[in-house]
């Protein structure tokens, strides 16, 4: 069976109402609650089915992923370490699968919050996509061995974030396992991580103050410095938030990015080829196209680059009118 313990409340930027689910119990247990993703990890390559895995689960209910791996409807690896597997039938009930397999290279905690961008790429690549709930459980500590609480807390604080990012997620469950020696000490923790994150955006959250909000990547600080001379010699004394001049020493960083963006009148997103390279630049994006949607002229994308063209764009970021300024940039051309 499966038994929420504790559900969160989160309220996202424009004020909706998500939810952040700690269970145990069967993750594949059926009740009410309409699932459309569940998440599961992998050794790269590797989807045998072994007793102690999610894999191995699945297969004795007629689900075979090394079979779905052949057939990936997206494939991210690269990016994030993810795919998204096309829709399956879990007792008669549709859903999509998300494998991450993150290699023995990096710490799965460290890259945990991919699982999320994963889905909420694949969900904004069409306008009319919403997931009602994603479930996860504690990734990389059934075969692959990882800390169960470490591991845990990293998904948490990512699923909170993406929760308040105003991306099209209803809720999200964590799930601990079916009775496990750890569970109390795992609970327990779990309820400072919510308190930390509630803490975070509490003190990061500020009042509307900026004209503009840039989106860069710190390997194109001269095309920034570019675009904030442009900006000041065209608007009378322009507040501009740019994250190295206006992070404070041992702030939370994600989350002053996210309510420094909701405190902006407008967010200019300069697209390099390095720009579309980097997780936390996409992110900052898809928080701006979010905004845009109620914020009317909030999102100026800007494309500088030689060799990107905008067929080459993710798919979430093509949706949009990106104005190429060249490369060197020449600001005039859109602003």
């Amino acid at each position: 069976m499966t038994e929420v313990v504790f559900t969160e409340r989160v309220v996202d930027l424009y004020g909706n109402e998500k939810f952040l689910d700690i269970c145990v119990g069967d993750i594949l247990h059926p009740d009410e609650t309409p699932v459309d993703y569940l998440v599961l990890s992998s050794f790269p390559n590797d989807y045998t089915p072994t007793p102690k895995s999610l894999i191995g689960r699945l297969s004795t209910l007629g689900i075979n992923v090394a079979d779905l791996a052949r057939q990936k409807e997206r494939d991210w690896r690269k990016r994030w370490r993810c795919w998204v597997a096309g829709e399956v039938k879990l007792r008669k009930k549709p859903l999509r699968i998300v494998c991450f397999e993150h290699g023995s290279d990096t710490h799965p905690a460290s890259i945990v919050g991919n699982v999320f961008r994963t889905v909420r790429e694949f969900l904004m690549e069409a306008e009319e996509r919403r997931a009602r709930c994603i479930r996860v459980p504690l990734l990389s500590t059934g075969d692959q061995g990882f800390d169960r609480l470490e591991m845990m807390s990293e998904i948490l604080r990512q699923a909170y974030l993406h929760l308040t990012l105003v991306a099209p997620i209803e809720r999200i469950q964590v799930f601990l396992g079916q009775g496990p020696d750890d569970l109390h000490r795992l609970l327990l923790n779990a309820g400072i991580v919510i308190q930390g994150c509630r803490t975070e955006r509490l003190v990061t959250k500020r009042k509307p103050k900026f004209d503009f909000f840039i989106s860069y990547r710190q390997a194109d600080t001269s095309r920034m410095k570019r675009l904030v001379e442009y900006l000041q010699l065209r608007v009378p004394a322009p507040s501009i938030y740019v994250d190295v001049d206006e992070l404070q020493p041992g702030s939370y960083w994600k989350m002053s990015l996210v309510n420094a963006m909701a405190a902006s009148r407008k967010v200019i997103c300069l697209g390099t080829d390095t720009y579309f390279e980097s997780s936390e630049c996409i992110d900052e994006f898809h928080m701006a196209m979010n905004f845009s949607l109620v914020k009317r002229g909030f999102l100026i994308p800007l494309l500088s680059s030689r060799d990107m063209t905008f067929s080459q764009l993710p798919v979430s970021m093509a949706r949009v009118q990106w104005v190429d300024v060249g490369d060197p940039p020449r600001f005039e051309k859109a602003l």
